[in-house]
């Protein structure tokens, strides 16, 4: 399900927006239907759309569509891989157990020498994957987000 981008633009300075998503995000969650948001067009609305759990976003900020993986995308991957250790290190001072529900749920796994055009493409044909996980000898070594892997709506 596709976040409007008229929910998007602002979403960090307005509550009323912040509390719909939500709705929307546990409504995802409870009917196994992901979200993504449109629109993203500022550093802050990531952040707080990271933060509320949507799943995937989009937008001119993050980067135009490409049919391939640039460089300059490698900026942004490092922002939000900023946020995600924001969010995990705020959830862990309040939760027991924050890292259980990424590795509770079944997922893809790929090793460390895989062509990461290879993964990317696996994400781009299986929009329910949501987390990856890299395995190396049967022992996880890191976990990626489809939001930070970017992956474009348009191809």
């Amino acid at each position: 399900m596709k976040l409007d981008m008229a929910l998007v633009r602002g979403i960090d300075k307005d509550e009323i927006k912040q509390l719909l998503c939500s709705a929307l995000v546990d409504f995802g969650r409870n009917t196994g239907i992901g979200l993504i948001a449109g629109g993203i067009e500022n550093e802050e609305e990531p952040e707080t759309l990271i933060r509320l759990d949507v799943d995937l976003g989009q937008g001119y900020f993050l980067g135009i569509p490409q049919a391939c993986f640039s460089a300059a995308v490698s900026e942004k991957r490092e922002m939000i891989r900023k946020y995600y250790a924001k969010k995990y290190i705020e959830t862990a001072r309040c939760a027991v157990y924050p890292i259980i529900r990424p590795l509770a749920k079944p997922g893809y796994t790929f090793s460390p020498d895989k062509k990461i055009e290879t993964v990317y493409e696996t994400l781009r044909l299986n929009p329910a994957i949501t987390d990856l996980l890299c395995v190396n000898h049967n022992m996880p070594v890191d976990q990626v987000s489809r939001l930070a892997m970017i992956i474009p709506a348009s191809i």
